[in-house]
């Protein structure tokens, strides 16, 4: 009896093992599929990375592209203005030479009428 009783309790602390043993492999399993997600979900994460990066970098080439291309129209700008202002300038220039030979005329004019006039 006691030897029934023996081996009945060590069937019974062998079956409480492997249920442990079962549920630790089981818990281990499931660790094992979350680690596996997690770097499934961290590879994904690297590559959406690398598309922002890639992104990027193609926005900050065409922005970059966008003000050389502002700074050149800028600068046409500029030689445009310096241009037309040194026109101006000629012109101002030619309006008062022409102001003082009409007035010189005149003067010459009224001259010869006086003197046609003796």
């Amino acid at each position: 009896r006691k030897l029934a009783r023996s081996e009945g309790r060590v069937a019974e602390q062998e079956k409480s093992a492997a249920s442990a043993a079962e549920s630790r492999r089981a818990a281990a399993a499931a660790e094992q599929a979350q680690v596996a997600e997690i770097e499934k979900q961290l590879e994904e994460s690297k590559e959406e990375l690398a598309k922002l990066e890639r992104s990027r970098a193609k926005d900050l080439e065409q922005i970059s592209s966008a003000l050389t291309a502002e700074q050149a129209r800028v600068a046409s700008l500029k030689e445009q203005l310096s241009s037309t202002q040194k026109r101006v300038t000629e012109m101002e220039n030619t309006t008062l030479e022409n102001s003082r030979l009409r007035e010189e005329l005149v003067s010459e004019q009224a001259h010869a009428a006086e003197l046609e006039g003796q």
